[in-house]
């Protein structure tokens, strides 16, 4: 059956294939020849319709203002068709044509002819006037649908495109212009900058308005999408480290920690140097600002993904609109937008994060368990543990080497026994320990999604962002949703109303508190866990270590029917529950009507709150319930009941905490040219409030069962408490309760006038009046504003200038004014309510005294900048120097006693800051291969000018751990040490200075105040810093290299501590190994003898003496990226890796420490653990 079909299908397929071909013929045979033309070299339009009337038989009709008759073609018609001629005559011209019997008539169109013959593709590039590519510009073909767009390079591709094409070229944010192709194949197209708004958008953002960069006076860094998004990590500040000229970022140990309450949380960045000497009542972080209004809530709640620019303001000319709030300048972060007349896109973004443990071994506060029971040994022959082996009344702990010395001495134990158990301890290091059951890898992963778009009436965005962060501490993390959508309404032709909402959740689970170093032995002979400490044993059971008592008491009470006394690190992480959530709800609406085209009134108002919840519930499991559990037992001893009072059960202790801000600003915005004169001002008004209220409550007792606690517990009676002693639940636990809670209010009146004079002179004027509740009566009824004045101008615009060719662009600014810092304190007496722990009965403490003249803290900024770009962009960049003088500054000033008081806050200190930020950028390769550098630069020197508190006896050890001081005349973070003189050869004693002399009467040296005992190092702030980044590119390949560096600056460095008692609390030092024992190491080591008993002004001055201090400068590998572009028909996917963290590759310390670690107040305690970073990102 199936060949009989197949068979027949055949047979028709041959008959009509036959039939084709035979009527084919038969056509050919009865149609006439159709006329062909063959000419081929150089000829005149003329020429070509002459040839056509001779071969074709055709005449050419038209006016000669369609048509040039004498333009020339190069043409190699081989038995052309008239089609194909005409195709060729007209091509890239306006010009149509019809044939009309012999006559071929041509006329004007308003469509351009494209020849349809194969030529080669026209590619190019779009650049800005900086030389920097314009990403998303349009290239359309003047007359026809063809176009392109530029990719991420700038660069374009298109293919039949004649060669006298008009070419029109525009951009958001750029001038739009046409260029016109006399047959070139690759060309290079520059942008200018938009000096008129353009969609609402031009290239710089202060916040309060759009400011076209050529007609800035003040300082400005942006930063593009691109750059941004270099760095993938999951906070949008941390992706601007080492990218940003003037910022210098520290990794403090503080960002880990949560803020309860607005400006309390340190972002570990200083632009230009410090701007305040009271951090911990003037926040001392940049101003955030998102779009358009101070953003109060943690930035790590925002979506890096939602950014679309980073614009820095540093100086006076862009900050003071400010106020009162930009003394340490401001950070703007701008949020994407759809665009009008835009098709809908969508972009995905996903990578994956895998981060190294931390490297524990690089602590040099350790010391070997062989070193410490070494230590341990020599104070227990002195006899420094006898008052605590023979306490039988509170059981003070004991470390298992002196628990078995001490049965040794007793003899419950043989020497062959404890020296064998001895020596096996002193081969355990309790960092393994940590590595191996406290930390792990840490894994982040990122996602995120966005559509925007938009039509004439509409555009829109909205994103969705979701961050699972796993932390190095086992069964710590945060996971983070956010979703934003943002939308922009033209319903009336003058009328634009906007809507903004960003909702971000973050769950942050802190169960792990047993990190290292956080571990202890809680008594007056120890403090850090011992080294030879064991956490598992071989079986995976977890160990108990030593905490409050004695292990032999501790072992003896769980026959006694108490709750089990022991304390087992690992057990505390299995049994936690502490995790933190953190809402943050941002609802924006504005409303500008278009009075004229250059006039227009906007109206603005933000809704921010943030809520923030805390749970911490230590379930009867945990030690820190067992332990306030058995210590209020009773039993009694006839019976044998226990009587409980602090109740069996958990503890869950609950926060809640509830921010508030609410912005109305008003504008009214004026934006015009007349001929050669231009004016862009801003005249408003605004009004905030902030609010934050917190609550904080215990419940003891608690069962998460019924979900309930204990209510009616007397917390200020005097229990007995076991082993000995009595106390009250407050005294032992906290209070029960907690509120707390701020309110601030501030009014303010700005304005900012720009004036431009044939684009090449600009002038600008701002200034801003702030009131507030935190000022005192005085400060708020004088109507001084904060000001700024700016200049520019365009050298390269000048008529003398244009025959400047390697140089084309060059713009010099200045501006000079005044930015302030809030104190976040009040300028009204102020007290705590507390209830005493003995009488119930309420009192208030803390009292600060009023001062009716506080007032905000002053920066006065002088800014000269220069920028400029060579030829062809190959060198673009900027100089700037700045003068920061910092007035009224906060200070704890002494005041007369017969006030009552001993001190207030006023404002009465000052600093002086200097300094240059320098930017190049430079194409060192521009073909296939190409090579962009870019270098920051910036120095600075700062210099404290008035002080009142004057440094006395012992300022170097009272004023900070660290050693520095508020002193006039010196940096203001300022090092100062003791004058070293060596060790004393007979016994290792640390030596110094006093009157000229080398001495050994440190309490003298200590109370000396004077420059024949002290060393002045220089800053412990780095005074040269920045980065050296490089880009290469090869076809779809890009890899970016980032070097940091930071120089001109000093730190000290921990040091062994010359007591032995105080080497088992918290001053474990390997320079232990190095200390001088015998007469002769004074030549080889500068590390003192130790000493029993303690000499605490001894040890004070070794501490703070200049053989401890190092020069910190260093030069760090920050990153490396890797990326690849897969072509497609979309606009391309990005496959990337990131790694970043790799080490200092030079540094200017011998002893291999890490300056940004353990150098600086608040600074972490251990580097930063080395990770790399795998992601897709792509559009569509």
């Amino acid at each position: 059956m199936t060949g009989t079909v197949t068979s027949t299908l055949c047979k028709r397929s041959f008959w009509i294939i036959i039939w084709i071909f035979a009527s084919s013929a038969l056509l050919a045979q009865n149609t006439p020849a159709t006329p062909r033309l063959n000419l081929n070299g150089n000829y005149t339009v003329a020429e070509i319709f002459k040839a056509v009337r001779q071969q074709m038989g055709l005449t050419a009709s038209f006016e000669n203002s369609v048509i040039d008759k004498e333009r020339r073609l190069q043409v190699d018609f081989r038995n052309a068709t008239l089609g194909e001629v005409m195709a060729k005559v007209t091509d890239g011209l306006y010009v149509g044509w019809r044939l009309h019997g012999d006559l071929v008539l041509l006329f004007e169109s308003k469509t351009l002819q494209v020849s349809k013959e194969k030529v080669p593709p026209l590619t190019g590039v779009v650049t800005g006037r900086n030389g920097l590519p314009v990403a998303g510009a349009s290239i359309a073909v003047s007359g026809s649908q063809k176009g392109a767009s530029t990719g991420t390079d700038g660069r374009f591709s298109m293919e039949n495109v004649p060669d006298k094409a008009l070419l029109l070229i525009s951009s958001i944010g750029y001038e739009s212009r046409q260029f016109r192709l006399n047959g070139e194949r690759e060309i290079a197209l520059t942008l200018d900058s938009a000096v008129t708004h353009m969609d609402g958008i031009t290239v710089l953002s202060t916040g309060f308005q759009k400011v076209p960069k050529e007609r800035s006076t003040g300082s400005f860094v942006q930063l593009d999408r691109k750059l941004i998004n270099r760095r993938p990590t999951g906070s949008v500040l941390d992706r601007i480290e080492g990218i940003t000229s003037g910022l210098l970022n520290f990794n403090t140990s503080t960002l880990g920690t949560i803020s309860k309450m607005p400006s309390t949380a340190s972002l570990g960045m200083y632009l230009r140097g410090i701007s305040t000497l009271s951090p911990n009542q003037v926040n001392p972080n940049p101003l955030i600002v998102l779009d358009n209004f101070p953003y109060e809530g943690d930035v790590k709640n925002l979506n890096p993904n939602d950014i679309e620019s980073i614009t820095i303001l540093k100086d006076a000319a862009s900050a003071s609109i400010w106020g009162s709030r930009s003394g340490n300048g401001v950070i703007v972060l701008t949020t994407r937008k759809g665009r009008k007349n835009q098709k809908m896109r969508m972009g995905f973004n996903t990578n994956l994060t895998i981060e190294r443990k931390p490297d524990l071994y690089y602590d040099p506060n350790y010391m070997s368990a062989a070193d410490y029971i070494e230590v341990e040994k020599t104070l227990f022959d002195a006899g420094y543990f006898n008052s605590d082996i023979n306490n039988r009344s509170s059981f003070p702990a004991l470390s298992p080497v002196v628990t078995l010395l001490a049965k040794k001495r007793s003899g419950e134990l043989s020497a062959d026994v404890v020296d064998a158990e001895i020596e096996a301890l002193k081969g355990n290091d309790v960092r393994r320990d940590f590595l191996r059951h406290v930390y792990r890898e840490a894994v982040s992963q990122q996602y995120a999604v966005n559509v925007h778009g938009g039509s004439d009436e509409h555009t829109y965005y909205l994103s969705v962002g979701h961050d699972r962060n796993q932390d190095n501490l086992i069964r710590n993390g945060t996971v983070r949703t956010t979703v934003t959508a943002a939308n922009t309404l033209t319903p009336l032709e003058k009328l634009e109303v906007g809507t903004y909402f960003n909702y971000s959740h973050r769950k942050i689970n802190q169960h792990n508190e047993q990190e290292y170093g956080s571990v202890t032995v809680n008594t007056t002979k120890y403090g850090m866990l011992y080294p030879y400490a064991q956490m598992m044993d071989a079986n995976g059971n977890a160990l108990a270590t030593v905490r409050d008592y004695n292990p032999s008491f501790v072992d003896s009470v769980s026959g006694l029917g108490y709750l089990d006394w022991h304390y087992r690190p690992l057990d505390e992480i299995r049994n936690a529950e502490n995790f933190t959530t953190m809402q943050n709800l941002v609802l924006r609406a504005s409303v500008k009507y278009k009075f004229t085209s250059f006039l227009n009134a906007e109206v603005q108002y933000q809704h921010e709150r943030q809520l923030i919840s805390t749970r911490n519930y230590r379930n009867e499991q945990s030690y820190f319930t067992r332990n306030l559990i058995n210590k209020f037992s009773v039993k009694d001893p006839s019976t044998g009941m226990f009587t409980y009072n602090f109740p069996k059960g958990g503890i869950l202790s609950l926060g809640e905490y509830d921010w508030r801000a609410n912005n109305v600003r008003t504008n009214l915005n004026y934006d015009q040219k007349f001929g050669e004169h231009g004016i862009a001002a801003i005249l408003g008004a605004e009004i905030r409030e902030l609010s934050a209220v917190g609550t904080e409550r215990n419940s003891i007792g608690y069962s998460d069962a019924t979900g309930r606690g204990i209510a009616n517990l007397n917390y200020d009676i005097l229990y007995p408490t076991y082993p000995n002693g009595a106390s009250t639940l407050n005294s032992a636990f906290g209070m029960n309760s907690d509120v707390s809670g701020i309110l601030n209010r501030f009014i303010s009146y700005y304005t900012n006038i720009g004036y431009s004079y044939k684009q090449r002179y600009d002038f600008t004027i701002s200034g801003r009046k702030d009131g507030a509740n935190l000022f005192g009566a005085r400060t708020n009824e004088k109507m001084t504003p904060l000001w700024s004045v700016g200049l520019g101008w365009d050298i390269a615009r000048e008529p003398f200038y244009r025959e400047n060719n390697w140089l084309p662009e060059l713009r010099l600014r200045t501006s000079y004014g005044f930015n302030g810092n809030v104190y976040n304190g009040s300028a009204y007496m102020t007290g705590t309510y507390v209830t005493g722990p003995l009488t119930g009965l309420p009192s208030i403490i803390n009292i600060s005294p009023e001062n009716d003249q506080l007032r905000w803290e002053k920066v006065k900024i002088l800014n000269v900048g220069v920028d400029f770009m060579s030829k062809r962009s190959r060198v673009t960049g900027s100089v700037e120097y700045f003068n920061k003088h910092c007035l009224d500054l906060i200070e704890n000033a002494n005041v007369a006693p017969q006030t009552g008081y001993i001190t207030i806050n006023k404002n009465s200190a000052a600093t002086r800051t200097t300094g240059f930020d320098i930017t190049l950028k430079g194409k060192i390769l521009d073909a296939k291969l190409k090579w962009e550098s870019t270098l920051l630069y910036s120095r600075l020197k700062d210099e404290i000018i008035s002080y009142d508190l004057k440094p006395t006896s012992g300022s170097v050890i009272l004023k900070s751990p660290s050693g520095i001081l508020y002193v006039e005349g010196m940096p203001i973070k300022g090092l100062l040490s003791y004058k070293w003189a060596g060790l004393d050869p007979a016994n290792g004693d640390p030596r110094g200075y006093l009157k000229g002399n080398i001495s050994t009467d440190y309490s003298g040296i200590i109370n000396n105040f004077t420059p024949d005992s002290l060393v002045f190092h220089g800053s412990a702030f780095p005074t040269m810093y920045g980065s050296w980044r490089n880009d290469f590119s090869f076809k779809s390949f890009s890899l970016s290299i980032n070097v940091t560096y930071k120089l001109g600056y000093y730190f000290r460095r921990p040091g062994v501590n010359l007591s032995y008692p105080n080497l088992l609390r918290d001053d474990m030092n390997r320079d232990y190994g190095k200390r001088w024992q015998k007469p002769g190491d004074e030549r080889i080591t500068n590390v003192p003898s130790l000493s029993y008993p303690a000499n605490n002004s001894r040890n004070s001055f070794y501490q703070y003496s200049e053989i401890l201090v190092e020069k910190g400068d260093h030069i760090r590998l920050q990153d490396i990226r890797l990326e690849y572009r897969i072509p497609s028909k979309q606009r391309g996917i990005h496959v990337y890796a990131y790694l970043s963290n790799l080490g200092i590759i030079w540094r200017a310390n011998r002893y291999k420490l890490d300056p940004d670690v353990g150098s600086f107040v608040g600074i972490s305690d251990l580097p930063r653990p080395f990770a790399c970073t795998f992601g897709i990102q792509t559009n569509f």
